[in-house]
């Protein structure tokens, strides 16, 4: 009778172990499925909108004039402040903008997030995917069909954030209890969710008000610049010196970086927490390559945009044909790396070398991109040179992650931070060159203050950041020759 009980258990046992297998094999699929469609959908989405900018980025729209949310169909008005007529269209043209942005860029974040922390439980995910796939994809939308430029039409594009808010609340809900049980430590305390909450609430709140509030303050809801109480109040706060207007200035941001801070709350609980790992890391790089891809697609069609004062002059002019050469040392310069990194690899793994040779090849590679574009003044050269540089280094990151899989979570930060302001630097070098054309005629990101452009300080910030990676190899370097000084004392004093 014993034995047959003893059987029966053991029986149970593996059913229940081969049972719980094929769940995890399934749940794995799905997730894997899920995330292969997410990525599908995100990478289509930005191409279009880059390969569309004109018309959906900046509001040019499509079809005649009355469907366009600037006066001409040019855009050599963009960011013209010097009339209130200007400078009201170009205001709802960025509100709008960073509207749709903000809810398309955090749906689609939200959910590849998402799929990373319910690889489990990824069935019970499932509405929630498919809600912020729905709002991801009305913000699409609406940058293909929304161009209306009457500010009460635009600022109601605001109650996105409502409908983003209550689904990020629900989400989080659900995610706590079903996470209490997994991770009752992190999740058994209810308040950090409550914080997080109330304080986004807030912060919705004031952006849904304040655009009302302009609106209704002035002789006319259609006239945002022109006999407006609000603006002329928030115009005075900001030039008139006065006492009164600095507590008031100081008050403000401190209570807006509070609430900022509190209202991200679970965020930084997880951070103390280490739930932000190696592993997360590196799911969020997937996001960031799709992002790069549809910039590289894109920068493809920049190349079609007429420049007929900056057609290359074959033979005319050989210092320009020298700043060329920056792409083909980049394309160099990645050969020698790919070569000097896989013969390290074949005769003595080190995790130093490969971060010293991939701290040398960016520091080099950003270099000599910021000194040729300095000296450069055609932006036909730049994109190609950035086009290629910033390929190659794109290519670096990849390898080096590729090829080293315990790469600290601190260093897989660093460089994306990096591999981000590279993307920014990429997306400002098309859309100078787009502006520029001959059919827009618009010298926005050249006319600054500071002698140099606004391509220019950004390759001199991608430069800059080498110096992190150099600082981080520095303090690696110490540290091992700390822990060898240490080991060699030790050894010595057990000698003796």
């Amino acid at each position: 009778m014993m034995n047959t009980k003893t059987f029966t258990s053991v029986n149970r046992v593996i059913y229940d172990d081969n049972y719980s297998l094929k769940q995890q094999q399934k749940s794995s699929f799905i997730n894997q499925f899920l995330k292969g469609l997410l990525s599908a959908i995100t990478l289509l989405f930005f191409i279009l909108l880059l390969i569309f900018a004109e018309n959906t980025l900046f509001g040019l729209g499509f079809g005649d004039e009355n469907k366009s949310m600037m006066i001409s169909k040019s855009l050599n008005a963009f960011f013209d402040l010097h009339s209130p007529k200007y400078l009201q269209l170009n205001f709802l043209i960025v509100f709008r903008f960073f509207i749709l942005s903000f809810t398309l860029f955090y749906a689609l974040i939200k959910n590849f997030t998402n799929l990373y922390w319910h690889r489990v439980t990824i069935k019970k995910y499932l509405p929630w995917f498919v809600l912020y796939l729905v709002i991801a994809t009305i913000s699409f939308l609406l940058f293909f069909t929304f161009f209306s430029v009457w500010p009460k039409e635009v600022f109601n594009l605001v109650f996105l954030l409502l409908v983003l808010f209550l689904l990020n609340l629900s989400y989080e809900i659900f995610n706590y209890f079903i996470s209490k049980k997994t991770n009752p430590l992190l999740y058994g305390n209810y308040k950090n969710l409550i914080i997080t909450m109330v304080f986004q609430a807030l912060l919705l709140l004031f952006v849904i008000i304040t655009p009302f509030v302009w609106i209704n303050t002035g002789k006319s809801p259609n006239f945002l610049f022109v006999d407006n109480r609000f603006y002329t109040r928030i115009v005075d706060i900001f030039t008139v010196q006065s006492g009164k207007n600095f507590i008031i200035l100081i008050a403000f941001f401190f209570f807006l970086i509070t609430f900022i801070v509190l209202a991200n709350t679970n965020f930084f609980a997880l951070v103390i927490n280490k739930r932000y790992d190696r592993n997360y890391v590196k799911n969020n790089l997937w996001f960031i390559l799709l992002l790069f891809s549809a910039i590289f697609i894109w920068l493809l069609r920049v190349f079609a945009y007429k420049h007929e004062n900056e057609n290359l002059p074959i033979g005319n002019n050989h210092l320009l044909w020298v700043y060329i050469l920056q792409s083909f040392f980049a394309i160099i310069i990645l050969i020698l790396y790919m070569v000097f990194t896989l013969k390290k690899r074949l005769s003595a793994k080190s995790s130093l070398n490969t971060l010293l040779n991939l701290v040398v090849t960016q520091t080099i590679l950003s270099l000599s991109l910021f000194l040729v574009t300095l000296f450069n003044s055609k932006s036909v050269v730049s994109l190609i040179n950035v086009f290629i540089t910033i390929t190659v280094q794109m290519s670096v990151f990849g390898f080096y992650i590729f090829q080293n899989k315990n790469i600290s979570t601190k260093l897989l930060v660093l460089l994306k931070v990096i591999m981000i302001l590279i993307i920014l630097t990429a997306a400002i070098v098309g859309f100078d060159y787009l502006l520029t054309s001959d059919h827009h005629n618009n010298y926005l990101f050249s006319n600054i203050q500071p002698k140099m452009n606004l391509v220019q300080i950004m390759l001199l910030l991608n430069f800059s950041l080498s110096f992190t990676l150099i600082s981080y190899l520095t303090i690696k370097f110490t540290m091992v020759i700390f822990k060898i000084n240490k080991l060699n004392k030790e050894l010595n004093n057990e000698k003796k």
